[in-house]
């Protein structure tokens, strides 16, 4: 069982005062039914866990997560073998930590402390790891082998995140989804591209530029543009890609699309106002 620290309520109030999270981690939470949820981690000592999504704190229950994502991409077949195979691991064999070195960690999660995990390995054995060196985070060793049964199998993933399609010519990696709020200014997807590497984008969903306007991944017709916005040349509203400094069009485009820089791939909304947004778009990605 986790170990929950109970925070004085004048400590919490402050932090809540001042607007402050106990960490600042960007996360995807993979829940039991496969839905994915990204946002900033927040933990406040319950048997809950947190995410701030679009400013706003949402609240999931422990027992409902799978495993927490801190970079992109499916895991490897290797790293899901790791897990425990029964369905109710010993207590100390619970949880799992997968360092973005490879390194594999067994352990039962103790607390969260700001952008840290502290996992008990073994009895009188305690050990801290930073965030920004965990790649994935496994809450529940069953429900993840459910969800990337086919990963185990070697057939990569099915359903809307499937696995890609093989062949020269094609994307040759999992698919990730990630969810790009129309009120939110960058999304990071969690993965580093070169300059020449092509990508496969596949956007679903409509979003809300204000109360009443709603558009696709394409946005809205050339002459609503407004030069304010990240990318004039391009439609408002409109799906973005940005790794770095450069911006480039996605769209609804199916079709591959050559990166045009070297760096963390972000998404975004074509849009100088984000405030008064809503909805967003799902975005599947594959190379």
């Amino acid at each position: 069982m986790i170990r929950f620290t109970r925070v004085p309520l004048a400590i919490t109030a402050l932090f809540a005062a001042a607007g402050l999270a106990y960490g600042a981690t960007n996360v995807t939470f993979v829940m039991k039914n496969g839905q994915r949820i990204a946002g900033t981690f927040s933990y406040n000592h319950t048997d809950h866990y947190q995410l701030v999504v679009n400013g706003q704190q949402r609240d999931f229950p422990s027992d409902d997560i799978a495993l927490i994502e801190f970079v992109g991409g499916d895991p490897p077949a290797a790293e899901l073998q790791a897990l425990p195979a029964m369905a109710d691991p010993p207590e100390l064999a619970r949880h799992m930590v997968v360092l973005r070195s490879g390194e594999i960690v067994h352990g039962k999660i103790w607390d969260f402390q700001g952008d840290r995990v502290i996992l008990d390995v073994n009895a009188g054995d305690r050990r801290t790891y930073n965030m920004a060196d965990i790649a994935r985070l496994y809450i529940s060793a069953p429900a993840s082998r459910g969800l990337f049964q086919q990963t185990l199998q070697g057939q990569g993933r099915g359903g809307a995140t499937a696995a890609a399609s093989s062949g020269a010519n094609g994307p040759t990696t999992p698919a990730i989804t990630i969810t790009v709020p129309a009120n939110q200014e960058w999304v990071d997807s969690g993965l580093v591209v070169n300059q020449g590497d092509r990508v496969w984008f596949s956007a679903t969903g409509q979003v809300f530029m204000s109360r009443t306007m709603q558009v696709g991944p394409d946005g809205v017709p050339n002459s609503l543009n407004r030069k304010e916005n990240p990318l004039p040349s391009a439609n408002s509203g409109a799906l973005l890609g940005q790794i770095g400094k450069t911006l480039f069009l996605i769209g609804s485009n199916g079709n591959p699309i050559t990166m045009p820089a070297t760096g963390r791939l972000m998404l975004g909304i074509n849009d100088d106002n984000r405030r008064d947004n809503r909805d967003a778009f799902q975005v599947s990605i594959r190379r």
